[in-house]
């Protein structure tokens, strides 16, 4: 921000590549009187039809918590392509406006979008958190017609949409025909089929976390565990003497005996 004023008091006019980055930073530090005024000039610089620019205001002030102004930003632009729509579908379901990212959802196909992955998750997101589970049904249909349906990210979100519905069945569904799958992916039907309680599950998780570089989430586990035998005891004392952590895993010996 201290460039881009230094930049104008010597004379350098921006373009609408500087107004974007200007708008991304004020955006990422959470500055909405700096990204307010950062609009100002965009405005007197004659780029208000610019839709990068405006996707990237539309952006910022949803990030930084007004979503009122980033949908006046929203209304105004002259075209909307399948980034805008979606970065203010996201930024609803930010503010727990999910209803409404439901509703700016099916708006968005009526003005002839196609929604992509980023969209999906999002909205998916929205169903699962309201707990809507025929709208999810209907969004899981629409990823499928636009061929988004076997993307990581969106298979995620509709394992996650399922289970939280209650319906574990259409999880699992998803789950077994999803062409790959991350860590997110299993911890999401570890976690919601119970089977984090059981001890040999729930050994191999926590022998698994701290080899992944987390031992915060092994700790977790292990405490979520109904029952702890000689190995979930060995294997998170062993994950924190690889985290380095020898004075924790002493004690954990300790506590064991």
């Amino acid at each position: 921000m201290q460039l881009f004023q230094q930049m104008q008091q010597e004379g350098m006019t921006p373009d609408k590549f500087t107004f974007v980055r200007v708008i991304k930073a004020c955006a990422g530090l959470g500055r909405l009187e700096d990204g307010r005024l950062v609009h100002k000039q965009f405005i007197q610089s004659g780029y208000k039809s610019n839709v990068f620019v405006c996707k990237s205001l539309v952006d910022m002030y949803a990030k930084c918590g007004s979503i009122e102004e980033a949908w006046t930003v929203f209304e105004k632009m002259p075209s909307r392509n399948v980034v805008t729509w979606t970065t203010i579908i996201l930024g609803h379901v930010q503010r727990q406006q999910w209803q409404k990212a439901l509703e700016l959802f099916e708006k968005m196909q009526q003005e002839g979008v196609q929604p992509d992955s980023v969209t999906f998750v999002g909205v998916l997101n929205a169903c699962a958190s309201i707990l809507a589970l025929e709208e999810g049904r209907c969004v899981h249909q629409r990823s499928v017609e636009f061929g988004c349906h076997s993307d990581v990210f969106v298979g995620n979100s509709l394992v996650d949409m399922y289970a939280k519905c209650g319906s574990i069945e259409d999880a699992w569904r998803v789950f077994n025909k999803m062409p790959s799958r991350n860590v997110v992916t299993w911890n999401a039907m570890i976690i919601q089929s119970g089977l984090e309680s059981d001890v040999f599950v729930g050994s191999s998780l926590v022998d698994m976390y701290p080899k992944c570089g987390s031992i915060v989430d092994a700790g977790n586990v292990f405490k979520k565990m109904s029952s702890r035998d000689v190995v979930s005891w060995t294997v998170m004392i062993l994950g924190h003497m690889q985290c380095r952590e020898g004075q924790k895993a002493f004690k954990l010996f300790q506590q064991m005996q």
